[in-house]
């Protein structure tokens, strides 16, 4: 599951919850959603419809149909990766929620350590060239 897309179904509870406290925009798309889309959510991680239309509010992603089954985080990203709005001076919040999926999605670590093949030789007493 995403931080940010939780984040968003929790704000529906009150004025913003995690990184959109705060944001009225945010709270306001978030109370439109119903009580199955938030057990979607829960469950199976299907993207709510109001984070999508909260998106296209904020001009991060253009307005688009997506069915149900096809809204996934991934779909998410890739609208969000063809977004029309970009700033040379700062980011956008297209481009900060799509760089927090990004940080959810990816591995903690991208590449392993070799550090227990060194453990492993002093241990067994295996000796290096």
């Amino acid at each position: 599951m995403s931080k940010i897309i939780g984040d968003f179904v929790k704000s529906a509870d009150g004025a913003g919850y995690g990184v959109f406290e705060g944001d009225e925009v945010a709270a306001r798309h978030a109370k439109t959603m119903g009580k199955c889309q938030r057990r979607n959510w829960e469950r199976h991680n299907v993207v709510p419809a109001a984070f999508l239309n909260y998106l296209v509010g904020v001009g991060a992603i253009e307005k688009c149909f997506i069915p149900e089954p096809e809204r996934t985080v991934w779909k998410v990203l890739e609208l969000l990766y063809d977004s029309p709005a970009r700033n040379r001076g700062g980011e956008s919040i297209g481009e900060v929620v799509r760089t927090a999926l990004e940080k959810d999605l990816l591995p903690k670590v991208l590449l392993g350590s070799s550090e227990y093949i060194w453990d492993h030789a002093k241990v067994f007493g295996v000796k290096r060239n």
